[in-house]
């Protein structure tokens, strides 16, 4: 965690000596490389680029594929929530995506995900805002897909889902998830996919208050919103992470496909 936010506080001091490395697109590999160290955050997505570079981050491919997605969004219209610096869009419309949008709440993400838009020439159309208030600006059915896969937990002030479900305090943060889930389920036409996060046994970041593995019942999610307004059928397609594999950096994220009324 202090080594995360020394390289936070580096990147931060490298971009306000050089703010226009968001506002050019680089064309070689100098230029590229020089983009990829000058960003002022820590690489969460890795995006794969010309020349075999790639930013620093997790792979997205694993759960995009686990998901069925590859298959699945060949032809169709895709939204982001939370899109971060656009793996997963850039990932959908490789796999044939008609049309992508890519939307998050940092300004900054957009702009650095413009820029790896158009060293992979790509044509994913990326917004910035609030992914609440941009959810109610879609007309019914704009989407076949909705992706928010990372964003459900960030949207409330309570990182425990389970919680939220079953606990009286966090009244405030259940209604925030209701209408989120109930805001995508309209918009979307063919389904939202989601991932919750759980922790283990050696999970050390207390900040983060997602429940342990062993406290929850997955199922519970899909019997609060199966119902009339939210979902028709949803289906928890699972956790990616191998049983007899420890979970990186101690948290499980278990995928969800929504499929709307």
């Amino acid at each position: 965690m202090i080594q995360t936010l020394k390289k936070m506080r580096q990147s931060w001091r490298r971009f306000l000596q050089d703010p226009s490395v968001l506002d050019t697109v680089p064309k070689t590999p100098q230029e590229i490389e020089r983009f990829i160290r000058k960003v002022p955050f820590v690489w969460y997505q890795e995006v794969l680029l010309p020349y075999q570079l790639k930013t620093p981050g997790r792979d997205s491919r694993k759960k995009f594929e686990f998901a069925g997605l590859d298959q699945a969004v060949r032809g169709k219209t895709v939204l982001d929530l939370g899109c971060n610096v656009g793996a997963l869009c850039f990932l959908a419309e490789e796999s044939g995506a008609s049309q992508v949008t890519g939307i998050d709440l940092d300004g900054t993400l957009i702009r650095a995900a413009r820029v790896l838009n158009a060293i992979r020439q790509n044509h994913v159309e990326f917004k910035p805002g609030d992914a609440r208030k941009a959810l109610s600006h879609f007309g019914p059915k704009s989407f076949d897909f909705v992706f928010a896969f990372a964003m459900l937990h960030k949207m409330t002030r309570c990182e425990n889902q389970w919680a939220i479900l079953t606990e009286a305090a966090y009244a405030e943060d259940l209604k925030l998830q209701e209408h989120m889930l109930s805001t995508a389920a309209q918009i979307a036409r063919e389904a939202v996919y989601l991932e919750l996060t759980y922790r283990v046994s050696h999970y050390v970041r207390a900040k983060e208050n997602y429940p342990a593995a062993s406290e929850v019942n997955p199922a519970l999610f899909v019997e609060r919103y199966t119902r009339p307004n939210y979902f028709k059928k949803i289906e928890m397609i699972g956790d990616l992470q191998k049983k007899d594999q420890p979970a990186p950096g101690g948290k499980m994220r278990v995928i969800y496909r929504c499929l709307p009324h």
